[in-house]
């Protein structure tokens, strides 16, 4: 299925879920990258400058730092400081694990446990921008723990809610694949069919506190209309309800 969801997306206006001094939250589309790449593509931070800058008639630079990335693929909450006091702050609490990701995932199959942890070591291909599963020992090998929970089923796909504990490049991907149950639509990783430029990974959910009033944040964002499309309406209705449950 040939889908090119984010062209032109550098003439859109970005979906901002926060916004304040310090800190915005944006929903990125799928086939953006967060942050500038090798293909020159618009890049979700570039777009949200951009924005700033027409918006508030602001001259010279916008400050904009992305406290952590989001596969392009994919779709959902990014997390972005506006001052560097604000992007100091935020990327301490991200070393030290205080923020909370927790993605939606369409997978191939139907997992025989509905909740489970999934633990292991991850190493990362910098010239083919890919990961995989290693043992301990292996050089550049990487510890990864996650909890997914099994929300429906329809057919041959299942609605998941992954609750990351680290945060590694293609995490999710590789640890539903290891298990057996490929994000839909990530051939990359054994996927059945493709989506075009588009995965069926969401970030859904961010808990962060603030940088400087120390309040905790909680931000929500529901999946792509274009899983109704490509998946089926019961799934994103399900995906939906359920972060309204999670309010």
């Amino acid at each position: 299925m040939d889908l090119n969801i984010a062209k032109g997306a550098g003439n859109e206006t970005p979906h901002l879920v926060h916004e304040d001094n310090h800190v915005i939250v944006v929903v990125k589309l799928p086939g953006i990258p967060t942050q500038s790449d090798r293909s020159g593509d618009p890049c979700l931070i570039d777009i949200v400058k951009n924005f700033i800058a027409k918006r508030d008639a602001k001259p010279g630079n916008v400050y904009l730092s992305a406290v952590h990335r989001i596969d392009r693929p994919s779709s959902g909450l990014v997390l972005m400081a506006r001052t560097s006091k604000g992007a100091s702050r935020l990327s301490e609490q991200m070393r030290e694990g205080l923020i909370h990701k927790e993605y939606l995932a369409v997978v191939e199959g139907r997992p025989d446990v509905e909740k489970r942890r999934l633990e292991g070591w991850i190493a990362k291909n910098a010239a083919r921008n890919t990961s995989r599963m290693v043992d301990k020992g292996f050089k550049g090998a990487r510890y990864i723990a996650c909890e997914y929970e099994l929300l429906t089923s329809v057919k041959e796909l299942s609605l998941l809610a992954v609750r990351l504990e680290t945060g590694r490049s293609h995490q999710v991907r590789v640890q539903m694949a290891h298990a057996g149950y490929p994000v839909a639509g990530d051939r990359r990783y054994g996927a059945k069919s493709g989506f075009g430029n588009m995965i069926a990974l969401h970030s859904c959910r961010l808990r962060f506190s603030h940088p400087t009033r120390k309040e905790s944040i909680v931000v929500v964002a529901p999946p792509p209309d274009i899983w109704a499309n490509v998946m089926t309406k019961q799934i994103l209705e399900d995906a939906k309800k359920y972060l309204i449950r999670g309010q």
